[in-house]
């Protein structure tokens, strides 16, 4: 038990507390229920015996506070993962080798390493190209760059130059042909020695690709070097640094293959936190002078390729990234956005963007940014209703600017009234010249076709069509509700090839989201159940609490919170790589309480409202999305959450919206669906202790209410059948 805190303490601190009484509580149960204790549990018999604890009543109840019982579970197995895997290691395989020979300082420096490859290109071999390098080391000297530079004097000889004695070096960076005796140029060499690709080229092309093993495949370390720092940063920028002895103490973590970056960046400053001299000792009694130097390869690649700087405090080589930060604000090579170069694969976090929101003057709590995130990766179309002002389209316009990287990847397009057709969004053909085609003013078709470049497709586009039902939506968004979910395509034009270099159809982009928002009053159309059933449906409502927060605030909105300083790319576009794995993945959930969905459905039915396989679908994929996203943290605002939250969430947005009708109908349904949102005790005095009194209702707080959102929802549409003869969702 012991060993375990120590675990959590080093990967998952933040949620310490939780684990620790997770772990205690599991204890008690496995001792009343099967007679062993915790330390019993081996990676041989954990998944059994937790196949047993999920059949355990007592579990059960457990569980369903954050399911805190089955991850708890999950983390001790990695625990017990690393207690068998660490001791048994051998030194040398958790060694980074960076290549085979002796590192000599500077040699791996990009500029060396290209400059040397072109003038092979030009010269090949003998006195005329040892002349040149002589003239390449005068360069060196000159270029007053790197310290290693100006020392790595090249070895220049008739029978032994550069290449000759560390060839070794362009063999490993793909410049020369590894299985070749000769020195032979590769294909990528070819490139760079004709400057096809350019030294920036070469520099991404090796974080993309030099590699070192882990227990079960590959990581790229380079690049894992740059997100550790990134994330330190993101935790505090005040220990955004590595050290070469810290990482070769998490190495064989790494090589493990089980811990996130967010847990290895945690394991970080548990060291320093601790123990200053900690990282020293570590899991080797030695390190050896040539795990060190090997290690520091990777440091020095990225020095010389001015992705990080390095500055010695108390003797010690600190490495930063070179972002004019507090740590960077000398005259350092300092490269432009080196976290949208490098890190635009970070695990996906939405608690960064809602406290985003925070600072920007934004008044929106953390189930409203999961909400509308979670749907947004359910399904590429978001519907979001409610009270106008109440923040619909700053929310979408926030998230789309911190996720982005560019203001090329989104367009906010205001609805004309007088949108009667698709043109608006996707132009139509030219009448007079069948070479020419008509694109629309609004942009969006310029947003798709940048969304389909495949040289985009690991990043998200957007478009947020503002005031969604000043026309009839059907009309002219009839296209996009059709292949949102088919392989078939929307037709542009007639022709066989581009007109106007518009292509004749196109696929709906796997990477476009379509944001909707809408304003219910005498001046819009109400949607059908086919637009409906096709999006899930977000209810902006601001509450005396939330207008309160607003009044007593001194913060003036602020939507540059979103962006980096320079404003030229939004904070959050590290994470877009994972936002767009989020909403590809074949998220899958099935639900304890399968039978609320049968009992909402058999009461729709009866009102015409009744959902069918895509609507089940759905709500099984959003509660397993938000159950992701929520995974590391099972709290919003402060407050923990269990699945009744998430059904609460997809019986809101999937199944209420379509419900509609008059008072005689209405006050059938109504309180049989209010009956099943309520503990049994209440459910036949529903009338008297709720809909009657629902202005006095303090619906967060009353614990008899299991789904506090939709069943507030059908308490007010209750009402409003019995005051005006008629009710629907959608409300001003």
């Amino acid at each position: 038990m012991e060993k375990f805190k120590i675990w959590l303490e080093t990967f998952i601190p933040n949620s310490l507390s939780n684990y620790i009484s997770g772990i205690e509580k599991i204890n008690r149960i496995l001792n009343d229920s099967t007679e062993i204790n915790i330390n019993q549990l081996t990676l041989e018999n954990i998944d059994s015996y937790k196949k047993r604890m999920l059949e355990n009543a007592d579990f059960k109840d457990f569980n369903k506070s954050n399911n805190i019982g089955t991850a708890t579970i999950s983390n001790y197995k990695k625990f017990l993962e690393t207690e068998q895997v660490i001791p048994t290691l051998d030194n040398d395989e958790v060694k980074w080798f960076w290549t085979t020979g002796t590192p000599t300082n500077g040699y791996n420096s990009p500029f060396i390493l290209c400059e040397v490859t072109k003038l092979f290109h030009n010269y090949k071999r003998g006195d005329e190209l040892n002349i040149e390098l002589r003239k390449l080391e005068d360069r060196i000297k000159v270029r007053n760059k790197f310290k290693a530079e100006k020392e790595a004097g090249l070895v220049l000889s008739q029978e032994r130059d550069v290449l000759t004695q560390f060839g070794q070096y362009w063999k490993f960076f793909n410049l020369t042909d590894q299985n070749s005796r000769d020195v032979k140029l590769t294909r990528f060499g070819e490139k760079i020695a004709t400057e096809e690709l350019t030294i920036e080229d070469f520099i991404e092309f090796q974080i993309e690709n030099i590699t070192q093993k882990t227990i079960d495949g590959k990581i790229n370390s380079l690049k894992l070097i740059l997100n550790l720092i990134g994330y330190l940063y993101k935790i505090n920028s005040n220990e955004a640094y590595i050290r070469v002895e810290e990482l070769i103490n998490i190495l064989p973590y790494i090589y493990l293959n089980i811990f996130s970056i967010k847990q290895l960046s945690h394991c970080i400053l548990y060291y320093r936190r601790k123990e200053p001299d900690l990282i020293e000792k570590g899991f080797f009694s030695k390190i050896t002078t040539n795990e060190v130097r090997f290690v520091t390869q990777h440091f020095l690649f990225l020095l010389y390729s001015e992705k990080l700087i390095v500055k010695n405090i108390s003797g010690k080589n600190l490495y930063y990234l070179n972002y004019n930060n507090e740590h960077t604000k000398d005259n350092l090579n300092i490269i432009e956005n080196p976290l949208k170069l490098n890190f635009n694969n970070m695990p996906f976090n939405y608690k960064s963007f809602h406290k985003k929101t925070k600072e920007a003057g934004l008044i929106f709590s953390e189930k409203m940014v999961a909400r509308f995130i979670a749907s947004l990766c359910t399904k590429p179309f978001v519907i979001c209703s409610g009270l106008s002002g109440s923040g619909k389209t700053k929310l979408a316009q926030a998230f789309v600017q911190w996720i982005c990287e560019s203001e090329e990847q989104y367009k906010i397009i205001p609805v004309g009234a007088d949108w009667t057709n698709r043109e608006p969004l996707l132009g139509y053909p030219n009448g007079l010249n069948e070479n020419l085609y008509v694109k629309p003013d609004s942009g969006a078709l310029d947003v798709i076709f940048k969304a389909l470049d495949p040289n985009n497709k690991n990043k998200p586009f957007f478009l947020i069509l503002d005031e969604m039902n000043l026309s009839h939506v059907e009309r002219y968004f009839a296209d996009f509700l059709s292949i949102m979910e088919s392989k078939d395509k929307i037709k542009l034009h007639s022709g066989d090839t581009e007109r106007g270099g518009v292509a004749k159809d196109f696929e709906w982009p796997k990477n476009l989201f379509i944001i909707g928002t809408v304003n219910i009053d005498e001046t819009t159309y109400m949607f059908s159940p086919k637009v409906l059933d096709r999006a899930n449906v977000i209810e902006f409502r601001i509450s005396k609490e939330d207008l309160k927060i607003y009044l007593d605030s001194d913060k003036v909105l602020n939507m540059d919170k979103f962006l980096n300083e320079d404003k030229t790319f939004g904070l959050g576009s590290e994470m877009s790589e994972s936002f767009l794995k989020l909403a590809k993945e074949d998220a899958k959930h099935t639900i304890d309480n399968k039978s609320i969905l049968l009992d909402f459905f058999r009461e729709l039915q009866k009102a015409g409202a009744e959902f069918g396989y895509r609507s089940t679908f759905e709500i099984n994929r959003l509660i397993a999305i938000l159950n992701e996203i929520s995974k590391d943290d099972k709290t919003w605002d402060g407050k923990s959450i269990n699945e009744n939250e998430f059904i609460d969430i997809a019986i809101m947005q999937k199944l209420l919206p379509k419900l509609h009708g008059s008072r005689n109908k209405l006050t059938r349904v109504l309180p049989i669906l209010g009956g099943f949102c309520i503990n049994e005790t209440k459910k036949e005095k529903i009338k008297e202790i709720y809909f009657d009194k629902v202005d006095e209702i303090d619906f967060k707080a009353d614990d008899n209410i299991i789904y506090k959102l939709s069943f507030e929802k059908i308490c007010r549409m209750y009402k409003n059948a019995i005051e005006n003869g008629y009710a629907s969702y959608a409300e001003a």
